[in-house]
């Protein structure tokens, strides 16, 4: 009976779209007609399920009226869909959606709540079609991400409003029984407290003044009330995966078991029970974090009954503490550690209008980038040094764990170090490299997600005093096991920034691998059980918008429990996946292995694996340990690769003592495609352990929005970072928002947040910038400068807007005096103090995208 009405139906849609094409031949949309897109292919065939659906739900729960009213309507709206009508068609099925709702409310049946969750999902689909210059009247929320509108701030307070987009709905079947998630752009699905109902939460971060307590208050503006089953935040899937095979072990891989709190599913309590707070973070170095926390709905489980809200105005008061945001000395030129913090918080253009002089004893000069080595590997590191030096970068290297040397020994002691040059010194260090790999400076060991005996360099970037998970300073490790290694990814570091490719088409060209996990049950057949795809093609986007070409190296796995339609037609939330890659596009699925050699060694700028991994590589496509030693060379052409999977950044095997199945005499993935000699890579951002899937897609999301910084919307400022150690920074916090921390509402336990704080390192110098386009020039070394006075240096330079650094180095260590860019050909450098006599002034030239020149060097041969 089903499949004899599915294929009648069927012929009613084609029927429909083959009337048109006949009768308007002439009109705009007959071509439309003529032609569908596999897009346009998926919603007419949505058209047809939708009219199956109310046949079927009319033998339960449906009168003939009710029958011939919601069929006509979706004939309707199939004719005017099929014509080119974009906005009469989604606005009949609004009608449908809302008539079917009705019915859901007096009692009718799931089915019906399942009947109106696709007829949401196909206004959607066909809103989706709409030409951006041409929206349709009404539509304004659609795909729209929430929007923070700042109306006051300042030291005392915080006062806004937070938009948000109109939600997406689908039906997921479990264990017989009929629920609805529900999704709002822009706001992270799937993370939380596992078991209660999974009501939207958008988190944000803000900056407090110093000391101060908070208090919130607030107000709900416009709503929407819905009926439904809501279904329950479940615990998060791992990205691992495992063996020369890839077979995915059982225990790790799959979803994990479903789980309802059924106390709260039984009570007739609002949930959440609060539907803003705000909690403290800690000090990211001198600005106090706090979150807000804002539900987009509240549930009463008893009754079913969602309430959405369209807005939520906010208040929050600063109570006691100082009046400052920050200290006048995170304003110092030379003090980079504050930017990537105060950029990311919803009252930036409040912190620099309250600052607060501060008393320190100083016992050292201080430096930007503090290079901390063992002693076996001091050559390699004195001179990145001297490079950092010539790129206007103030650095200093310290041997530590050298015995009966000076330096400090333990992880404690390094950690204590670390933070004396912080607290004593003038100029504070932003970034810290360990050179040497785990076995000459070793990891601190953590509880996370992944391993109760998880190797971290985290706490290094952490100040102890501060007691919390938010990072002080930009971290990385080059993990290497001898002077030749480490000679060896100095050089490839030292190469990429001074004598970058000359090839145009590096500079043009990202590599993407990633893969459809097919499928998930209970729902919309070919739809993924993953974000993976759904990550990649929002990245490739951006990537595409700005003019670079991205490789799609895209393989489908289907996972044995699913016995549906395997073809993939959707992402993870119900949006039909774009045209090229749709179903009946012809794309194959079929990137593979071949591919990523193929696409390495052609020379890609930037390398991202979105995927399952695992400590000796990627899962799908397949891309290995052994394949980077035996296939993989690029020579110069050298890429920063974000590997984002499960473990795939192992580098501590040396004092693992045997987790995760390491072994101590093994090179694994990400060490040997950073040691490689004539390829490889030059930087790497990785996990030591399995990771949590939601907030790896996060991390992936705030990658890409450091350094092009409208990939995600309403965090951050336009400034671009690409230095390897901010790009992580900004990931980190960028999750942060989208995943929240312990304590706040509905947020999630430790495993998610802070264990992927824990877990995500760089592999390689944190200061390594990352070229996007292809330097234009080399900075000229030609340039007239005279003093003003004993404090002001004027500097005639003809590269505008270049980035001048003047400092000393002296027995004592490095005098730091000035920094500036160039305006109308000249830079003043006002002096932060008088220069020390008989000291070479070093003058470096320096600008993004161009390679930099130390102008008195240059003037001294």
């Amino acid at each position: 009976m089903f499949k004899k009405f599915h294929t009648r139906q069927i012929s009613v849609i084609a029927l429909i779209a083959m009337m048109i094409i006949s009768s308007l031949p002439s009109w705009p949309g007959s071509e439309r007609a003529r032609a569908f897109s596999p897009s346009e292919q998926e919603i007419m065939k949505a058209f047809d399920d939708l009219l199956n659906g109310i046949t079927q739900l009319s033998k339960t729960a449906l009168t003939v009226d009710q029958v011939d009213s919601l069929t006509k309507e979706m004939k309707q709206a199939a004719e005017a869909f099929a014509g080119g009508d974009i906005c009469q068609s989604a606005s009949i099925v609004r009608d449908f959606t809302e008539e079917v709702r009705k019915l859901r409310v007096s009692n009718r049946s799931f089915a019906a709540e399942d009947l109106a969750n696709r007829g949401w999902s196909l206004r959607q689909d066909i809103l989706s079609m709409m030409p951006a210059d041409k929206p349709c009247v009404g539509t304004e929320r659609f795909n729209m991400p929430p929007r923070v509108e700042i109306s006051e701030s300042d030291n005392k307070h915080l006062r806004g409003t937070i938009n948000f987009g109109e939600p997406r709905m689908w039906t997921v079947a479990v264990k017989g029984e009929l629920y609805t998630e529900i999704e709002i752009p822009g706001i992270q699905f799937g993370v939380g407290e596992p078991g209660v109902p999974g009501v939207p939460v958008l988190h944000r971060l803000i900056g407090m003044p110093q000391g101060a307590h908070a208090q919130v208050k607030f107000n709900v503006g416009k709503s929407q009330n819905l009926k439904i089953n809501l279904h329950p935040i479940q615990p998060e899937a791992r990205d691992s995966a495992e063996s020369d095979k890839l077979q995915f072990p059982a225990e790790r891989f799959k979803d994990p078991d479903f789980t309802k709190n059924e106390k709260i599913y039984g009570s007739d309590s609002p949930f959440p029970a609060e539907t803003v707070s705000i909690r403290r973070l800690g000090m990211a170095r001198d600005l106090e974090l706090a979150q807000l926390t804002v539900a987009a709905g509240s549930y009463i489980p008893a009754t079913r009954e969602l309430t959405l809200y369209e807005s939520v105005e906010f208040e929050v008061f600063f109570e006691g503490g100082k009046d400052a945001f920050i200290n006048m000395e995170s304003l110092n030129p030379f003090d980079n550690g504050m930017n990537g913090f105060y950029t990311s918080v919803i009252n930036r253009e409040t912190l620099l209008s309250f600052t607060q002089e501060t008393t320190r004893k100083l016992l050292c000069g201080g430096e930007e980038f503090l290079i901390l080595t063992h002693p076996d590997f001091r050559d390699a590191a004195d001179r990145l040094a001297e490079w950092k030096h010539d790129k206007g970068i103030t650095t200093r290297v310290f041997n530590v764990n050298d015995g009966g040397g000076s330096g400090p020994d333990t992880k404690e002691e390094i950690d204590e170090f670390i933070e004396g040059r912080f607290n004593w010194c003038g100029i504070r260090p932003s970034y810290i490299l360990l050179l040497g790999d785990a076995e000459f400076i070793e990891p601190f060991y953590v509880d996370t997600f992944g391993s109760s005996t998880t190797g971290t360099d985290y706490p290094y970037a952490l100040l102890s005093g501060q007691n919390d998970d938010v990072p002080d300073f930009a971290i990385g490790r080059i993990p290497v096991d001898t002077l030749n290694q480490a000679n060896t990814v100095v050089d490839k570091i030292i190469n990429y920034e001074s004598n970058p490719p000359f090839s145009t088409s590096f500079y043009k060209n990202v590599g993407i691998a990633s893969q459809f996990q097919c499928c998930r049950n209970g729902g919309q057949e070919g739809r993924d059980q993953r974000s993976f795809i759904e990550t990649s093609e929002l990245v490739r986007d951006e990537l595409i918008d700005k003019g670079y070409s991205v490789d799609r190296i895209y393989t489908e796995t289907v996972d044995g429990s699913y016995n549906g339609d395997s073809t993939p037609r959707r992402f993870y939330n119900g949006t039909l996946l774009p045209s090229e890659i749709g179903a009946d596009s012809g794309f194959a699925w079929d990137g593979d292995t071949d591919n990523i050699i193929d696409a390495f060694n052609a020379g890609r700028f930037l390398f991202l694996h979105r995927d399952h991994g695992w400590k000796d590589g990627w899962g799908h496509p397949e891309f290995t340990t052994t394949n980077v030693n035996e296939d993989v060379t690029n020579g110069s052409l050298l890429p920063v690769v974000f590997s984002v999977n499960c473990s795939s950044g192992l580098f501590d095997n040396e004092t693992a003592d045997g987790d995760y199945g390491t072994e101590v005499d093994r090179e694994y993935f990400a060490e040997r495609l950073l040691r490689l000699e004539n390829g490889g890579a030059v930087g790497i951002l990785g996990d030591t352990r399995d990771s949590p899937t939601w907030a790896n897609s996060a991390l992936t999301r705030g990658f890409f929005d450091a350094v092009w910084p409208d990939t995600v919307q309403d965090f951050g400022e336009n400034s671009r970072k690409r230095r390897l150690g901010d790009i992580l920074t900004h990931g980190k916090l960028y999750m942060i928002t989208q995943v929240g921390v312990e304590g706040t509402t509905l947020a999630p336990t430790q495993w998610q947040v802070t264990s992927n704080l824990y877990m995500w390192h760089a592999l390689g110098d944190p200061t390594l910038e990352m070229w996007t386009r292809r330097p234009l020039r080399k900075l000229p070394d030609i340039f007239q400068a005279y003093w003003i006075n004993q404090i002001t240096l004027k500097v005639k330079f003809a590269a505008e807007n270049a980035r001048l650094t003047a400092f000393q180095q002296t027995k004592d260590g490095i005098v730091h005096l000035g920094r500036t860019r160039v305006r109308n050909g000249e830079a003043v450098i006002q002096m932060l103090q008088r220069p020390v006599s008989g000291a070479q002034i070093q003058l470096i030239a320096s600008d993004d995208d161009d390679v930099s020149v130390n102008l008195t060097k240059k003037s001294r041969k």
